[in-house]
């Protein structure tokens, strides 16, 4: 049976806060892989005309670029989310520790 967040002893929430931070960051450096993979794909959509302009195609580069942006998104906003709220956690309870 899982034990409540209150029950645990305080190695095991400062590792529980640790691991949630340290996701956080993974989904932070992921998103930010993503994002250079999206602009890559982005500016891969530009095609050459006949007489050599570039001309924006909607094609499968631009579709894989807006999936690769969409997604870098999400993982930013989580990983920032859980990396920041994980960091006031455990600065909260290392100075109650303290205290």
């Amino acid at each position: 049976m899982k034990k409540l967040r209150s029950e645990l002893t305080y190695n095991e929430q400062l590792s529980h806060y640790q691991e949630k931070k340290n996701t956080g960051m993974a989904f932070i450096i992921v998103s930010i892989i993503l994002l250079i993979i999206g602009a890559v794909f982005f500016f891969l959509s530009y095609k050459y005309n006949n007489i050599r302009v570039r001309v924006f195609v909607i094609g499968l580069e631009f579709f894989v670029s807006v999936a690769c942006l969409a997604v870098a998104a999400i993982l930013a906003t989580l990983g920032c989310y859980f990396t920041i709220s994980s960091t006031s956690k455990l600065k909260k309870m290392k100075n109650n520790k303290n205290n």
